[in-house]
């Protein structure tokens, strides 16, 4: 017997009202302040493995800085972020690339250059990764230049949450 699924309704975007918080407060209040411009931050890494939240957290960053009039630009991941041609001088204050512990070495270079125009600007950079700083295989300059910011890990749901 197979079992039928109805989409009865159309799914919510991801924001933070919609974000099941878990162990994840003190990340989540660091994600609305860096969405918000009122963090001294220029950039922040979440961690953590897969279905943790990471993404949705990237999204809703974008969102409620869009949502604020701001422009943001959330890149879904490494291949997105390593095929834009206009990834390192787009204006916008709030950059979000999910998985730049996928980025290629020419991805990695990329990024190197587009921390360095955020933090000249005064923009902000958000990304994600599977996992901690110290043990992405990236360019140590990139790592040094994620590690300025700050690192959080995103931790999954419990059964109780």
């Amino acid at each position: 017997m197979q079992q039928l699924v109805f989409e009865l309704a159309v799914p919510e975007p991801p924001s933070f009202a919609n974000f099941v918080v878990g162990r994840n407060a003190e990340a989540l209040a660091a994600v609305e302040s860096l969405a918000a411009g009122t963090t001294v931050e220029t950039g922040m890494l979440l961690w953590g493995e897969p279905g943790s939240g990471k993404s949705h957290l990237l999204q809703a960053a974008v969102r409620a800085a869009r949502d604020r009039g701001v422009a943001a630009t959330f890149f879904a991941g490494a291949a997105e972020f390593a095929a834009a041609d206009d990834a390192t001088s787009a204006p916008s204050a709030l950059v979000a690339i999910d998985d730049v512990d996928r980025l290629p070495p020419e991805g990695q270079a990329r990024l190197f250059t587009l921390y360095n125009t955020i933090a000249a600007r005064g923009a902000r950079l958000l990304a994600s990764s599977r996992q901690p700083l110290a043990a992405l295989a990236i360019r140590e300059d990139v790592r040094t230049r994620l590690g300025w910011g700050l690192v959080y890990e995103v931790t999954p749901l419990s059964d109780a949450d």
